[in-house]
């Protein structure tokens, strides 16, 4: 089922250190992680301080994760917060072919500025090493992420932006589904106090607050354009 070697922040990090050693880039860098991403760069961060400038988060997913799984609703969490799921159910269309087949999209707009690889990145949610990769991230990938940036206290004391959705959005849209208010607050509770932790050491911060409830860089990545040249301004 899921990869025997699940992929972490610890293998991430050191490849993306292999491969910028390749590449000959010395820094300092911006590094900007999106959802599971921000894990990664919270680990690369933690062992290659010297090397950052600052960091760039997107709707991150953090250390707080388990507190869904402790606070909220099961199926609700199985169904609107993790993402294992969707994954396993992408990795089987894309294994016969539907994805490419029936020109599935994981959005339903897309920036004008994006528009030109509109092709490649329909190609790139077609392939199956995608979700079966993704899987192992999200599953015990995760897991095995927060165990070790937790034990490590990988704390980011760079620069920090985050960008994420505002809680009135998100109210909005699982207000759609019919779900329970009460849940629903203890989700952008959740939510608010994993990003309160994730800048509390840093003593350059910000939080910028989106309209997009997912997506971002597909959506909006002029926003995300904009905090990378503010970061590169300090």
């Amino acid at each position: 089922e899921e990869l025997q070697r699940p992929r972490t922040s610890m293998k991430i990090a050191r490849e993306l250190y292999a491969l910028l050693k390749i590449e000959k880039i010395k820094g300092p860098i911006i590094l900007v992680g999106q959802s599971i991403g921000a894990l990664y760069a919270q680990h690369y961060t933690h062992l290659h301080p010297n090397q950052i400038k600052g960091v760039l988060l997107i709707n991150p997913i953090t250390v707080d994760y388990p507190l869904f799984r402790k606070k909220v609703h099961g199926a609700i969490v199985a169904n609107f917060i993790s993402q294992k799921s969707r994954f396993s159910f992408a990795r089987f269309l894309s294994s016969y072919g539907l994805i490419r087949l029936l020109n599935i999209r994981p959005y339903e707009k897309m920036s004008p500025s994006l528009q030109s690889i509109e092709g490649d990145l329909i190609s790139h949610y077609s392939s199956q090493k995608i979700y079966t990769t993704a899987f192992s991230e999200y599953g015990r990938g995760l897991s095995r992420s927060i165990k070790k940036l937790t034990s490590i206290k990988a704390h980011i004391k760079h620069p920090i932006t985050v960008i994420t959705t505002k809680p009135t959005v998100i109210r909005k849209n699982l207000l759609t589904y019919k779900l329970p208010y009460k849940e629903i607050e203890k989700i952008i509770k959740i939510r608010a106090h994993a990003i309160k932790n994730l800048t509390i050491y840093s003593q350059t911060k910000k939080v910028i607050y989106s309209n997009e409830s997912k997506y971002l860089h597909i959506y909006e990545p002029d926003v995300i354009i904009k905090a990378i040249k503010g970061m590169i301004r300090l």
